[in-house]
């Protein structure tokens, strides 16, 4: 096989010789055919040293045709490496849909020619929002004639070629186009035709098959879909749905103008969602005009891209708080949030499918405010709102930055906590909430949610006695996608002694789906903290898991099924003192010997933060372990400290961390140094400036009241249960 690259456009060319001599004379053909159907030269070639391309009569041709060649070092393909890259992503799509059909290898310079008339019609990085084919002929082509490699096809047989009841057509199998023609195949015979007929459940059948244990297409909490052309109704969305969001568009100032020849433009299209409530039903219908962000270009078409989002500990602190003092959450919802963003930069995008202007069907839009789909979008939008709170005399928290805090006399506060388009508030005066929802209603299109119940796949229940967090309605979708919902129960997510191995030697099992089933768990920890040693456990093993993994990941779904009630439920008064954990296993990871730190934080009643990971130094003793987890908490302490002081919640006295290591706790008091802490790193000791400037302090307790040791370490029932009591986590209490 011999390739030719054309380096500006990538367009890609494939011959096929019987013998490496036929090299030449295939590039003397080439040579003639695109110089034809451009009308320029080629200047320059670059190849390796092959005895094909240095022979005599090569060399001689070149240089009567005045072309420069490019002869790259011995053993070094990387000096060719577009051509090199190009024949490897061929061969392995050639390997790929071979395979998938059970196609004979003899057949792969079908499967070649195939590929690459795929390749030549896919975007690549090289040509910004074209195509090698557009790039190299000047338009664009036309996709409509893709099937799937080695899909079934009924070919139509002309009279002359049979009798009177003879079938009309013969099912053959698709290999490709020749010569802008159909090439089919029915295992003995080759021919090139013009009628084709596809054979739809065919073609579908290829698609992946699902696993036999699981069902991965379900969607939980929205289901969306994308519409193509000029589409706009999907299932119950009516043009009604569409409209508003048509008008919020155009709302603001738009430019139309002509379409210039070489100008770039964003291509738009429509994206339908369902939106779900608290209970799993049908909230609205939502449509969405999104813009093919993928097209801009970094330094460009935009700059700056980053956006914060609330910290799911803030959120926990913010309800502990109000639960605490008796506060009620309220919830508002901004309406097509990204297009209340300001942009800078100059934008120009195709107009929406089914709303072009008649008579104006070839201008384009300018954006001047942001659009779903566009990299500056979340910015722009962050940007509007935070100099909007700012505006209203808010302060911004500086080590949360979607926190906004505005404090009135007579001790009134207002807290606002924002996380992309949904926000919640809380605070003590009624008159600060209504003037705060009729400023953002005038200044932003607002859904008022009333009282906080759903957020962010968290169910909450507010009552007189406390707040009630959890996720029920998330855990029973994702025992159902997992096909666990009619499992048997278990009262621990792991077994006392258990010990997970990188298992190498064990049966792999779909990584795909098992990656699935731990990001679903994952997000369970939001409100579920028993749950994250397991999680923590089985998210080692996502490289390469096995049956062991896979069975250890279905204890934890099991240890769901029954516990699917359990929140965390933050009790009205008492003290609003920060308390916390910390904890340490020893050499617990049986691969590289790693210990795992492990905290709790607490505030009034139940946890609000909470976190293992594995250290990241081997240590030498429990004694440094236990040190490396305590520092790691005290960074954690800090963190907790600014955000409560922002809140108005400053804490005076030194924050309690328990721990049950003696020598770690006279380790951070004496800077003692002997042979088994001299060892450990300087960043640790910061540990003890914490200390001394009575930010915090280490307190010991009994390993029967180490609430942290969940995090670390698998616990018998009767241990686990009332350490999972300790942290707050139970069922929903009745609140009134």
């Amino acid at each position: 096989m011999e390739s030719f690259q054309d380096d500006f456009s990538r367009k890609t060319w494939v011959y096929f010789l019987v013998e490496k001599s036929e090299a030449f004379g295939t590039f003397k053909f080439f040579k003639s055919r695109v110089e034809k159907e451009t009308g320029a030269f080629i200047r320059s070639l670059r190849t390796d040293r092959g005895g094909e391309f240095t022979s005599h009569e090569f060399t001689n041709f070149c240089h009567e045709n005045g072309i420069h060649r490019q002869l790259t070092t011995a053993y070094s393909p990387q000096q060719n490496g577009v051509a090199e890259r190009k024949n490897r992503t061929i061969m392995n799509m050639v390997r790929s849909v071979l395979s998938a059909k059970q196609i004979p290898k003899t057949f792969w310079p079908e499967a070649v020619n195939w590929t690459l008339h795929v390749l030549n019609r896919c975007p690549t990085l090289a040509m910004k929002n074209k195509t090698p084919e557009e790039a190299w002929n000047g338009h664009k082509p036309s996709v409509d004639h893709f099937r799937i490699f080695g899909c079934i096809a009924h070919v139509h047989v002309p009279d002359t070629k049979r009798v009177k009841l003879d079938a009309k057509s013969c099912k053959c199998i698709l290999l490709g186009i020749k010569d802008q023609q159909w090439s089919w195949n029915d295992s003995h015979k080759e021919a090139i035709v013009a009628d084709l007929e596809w054979d739809s459940d065919e073609e579908n059948s290829t698609q992946r098959e699902e696993s036999d244990e699981f069902e991965t297409d379900e969607v939980v909490g929205e289901t969306e879909s994308e519409s193509d052309s000029g589409a706009l109704i999907e299932e119950n969305i009516q043009p009604a749905e569409i409209s508003p969001r048509m008008e919020r568009i155009r709302r603001p100032p738009i430019w139309m103008r002509d379409y210039v020849t070489g100008g770039k433009t964003i291509g738009v299209k429509w994206v339908f969602k369902t939106k779900l409530n608290e209970k799993g039903e049908v909230d609205k219908y939502k449509a969405r005009l999104v813009a093919k962000g993928y097209c801009q270009q970094y330094g460009i078409d935009y700059a700056e891209v980053f956006a914060p989002v609330a910290r799911l500990d803030t959120i926990r602190i913010v309800i502990s708080l109000a639960a605490q003092k008796n506060w009620v959450i309220y919830q508002l919802d901004v309406k097509s949030a990204f297009l209340h963003g300001e942009i800078s930069e100059e934008v120009f995008v195709d107009q929406p499918p089914g709303y072009e202007q008649k008579g104006h069907e070839t201008k384009v839009y300018r954006v001047k405010k942001a659009l779903y789909g566009l990299e500056q979008a979340p910015r722009a939008w962050y940007s509007r709102i935070e100099s909007y709170f700012i505006k209203e005399g808010f302060n911004k928290c500086p080590y949360e930055h979607t926190l906004f805090i505005k404090t009135a006399e007579r001790g009134k506060i207002l807290i606002v906590c924002l996380y992309v388009d949904d926000l919640i508030y809380t605070g003590n005066d009624a008159t600060m909430f209504e003037q705060f929802k009729k400023s953002m209603m005038v200044e932003f299109d607002m859904t008022d949610l009333g009282k906080m119940r759903y957020f962010l796949g968290i169910e909450v229940i507010q009552g007189s006695d406390g707040i009630f967090i959890s996720q029920g309605k998330y855990a029973q979708e994702v025992l159902e996608r997992f096909k666990m919902a009619q499992c048997n129960s278990v009262l621990n997510p792991v077994v006392p002694g258990f010990k997970l191995t990188k298992d190498e030697g064990g049966v792999e099992v779909d990584s795909t789906v098992y990656k699935q089933m731990v990001g679903s768990l994952m997000y369970l920890t939001s409100t579920r903290p028993d749950l994250m040693f397991i999680i923590s456990l089985i998210s080692r093993c996502m490289e390469r898991p096995t049956e062991a993994h896979l069975l250890a990941a279905k204890r934890a779904f099991r240890y769901v099924k029954g516990t699917i009630d359990l929140g965390i439920f933050y009790k009205k008064g008492g003290k609003d003192e920060l308390i916390g954990y910390t904890d340490s296993d020893y050499a617990g990871d049986q691969d590289d010997r790693n210990s795992t730190s492990g905290y709790v934080f607490k505030l009034s009643s139940g946890a609000v933060s909470w976190f293992p990971k594995k250290q990241p130094v081997v240590t030498l003793s429990t004694t440094e372990a236990e040190f490396i987890a305590a520092a790691s908490s005290a960074c954690q302490v800090v963190w907790l400290r600014r955000i409560l002081k922002s809140l108005n919640q400053e804490q005076y006295s030194p924050t309690l961390v328990y721990c049950d290591n003696v020598s770690t706790i006279k380790l951070s008091r004496n800077p003692v140094m002997h042979g088994r802490s001299k060892h450990i790193d300087i960043r640790f000791h910061f540990l003890r400036d914490l200390v001394k400037s009575e930010v915090l302090e280490l307190v010991q307790c009994s390993t029967q009241e180490q609430i942290a040791d969940v995090l670390t370490k698998p616990l018998k029932v009767d241990t686990f249960l009332k350490m999972r009591d300790l942290m707050g986590v139970c069922k929903f209490p009745g609140v009134n």
